[in-house]
């Protein structure tokens, strides 16, 4: 009775994962790789000391790319339920 809401739910999963897995790849791969090789997150001596201004467009909280994924893809994941805008 319920198989075919089952699968709605795991096609919805695996959507939501493909979208997701596309949106790192195009808007933080890059940057977290290239921060993730140098110090402080790269300890071998040979590393690049990592620039203030690297880690601030990054992991600024306000700002930041990643915390700009996070309020854009993640967030609304976390509520399944958001307020309606139209009734506040």
């Amino acid at each position: 009775f319920l198989a075919p809401v089952f699968e709605l739910e795991r096609i919805g999963q695996r959507e939501t994962q493909r979208l997701l897995s596309r949106a790192w790849d195009e808007q933080l791969a890059r940057d977290v790789q290239s921060i993730s090789h140098k110090f402080p997150f790269d300890t071998h001596e040979y590393a690049e000391d990592v620039k203030p201004a690297e880690l601030d467009a990054l992991l600024n909280p306000v700002s930041g790319k990643l915390f700009s994924f996070v309020r854009r893809y993640l967030s609304p994941l976390a509520d399944p339920f958001p307020p309606d805008p139209a009734h506040p």
